[in-house]
């Protein structure tokens, strides 16, 4: 993809990353916190089918791509239209930081 029309992101997802929050007792509580919301071309790859849980469930395999961003780490979650999807690779525009694809996945709990 060498260049990026603004016409292929019509799709509008949001970046979530886990981090920890005080629990007001001493602890703290880990939760799913958005930090962005952008357009983005979501293109489903197809899926596969994977043991979970002593059970066959399908898991969907994605590539999003969006403007370019140098905070998105592949331990993030992506959200399209009610699924979470985990980032699994990052790849990013080799030259001129236009734009970022990742590879993501389903997880078990957006399955069932």
């Amino acid at each position: 993809m060498a260049r990026l029309a603004a016409g292929r992101l019509r799709h509008r997802v949001s970046i979530h990353r886990l981090e920890d929050s005080d629990d007001g007792r001493g602890g703290y509580v880990r939760s799913w916190h958005e930090i962005a919301t952008v357009w983005a071309e979501v293109i489903g790859q197809g899926g596969r089918e994977a043991l979970i849980d002593r059970s066959m469930q399908g898991i969907g395999q994605y590539r999003v791509t969006i403007r370019w961003r140098d905070d998105i780490r592949t331990n993030d979650q992506v959200r399209y239209r009610g699924r979470n999807l985990n980032i699994r690779s990052i790849e990013p525009d080799a030259t001129d930081r236009v734009w970022l694809s990742m590879m993501c996945d389903t997880d078990a709990e957006a399955i069932g």
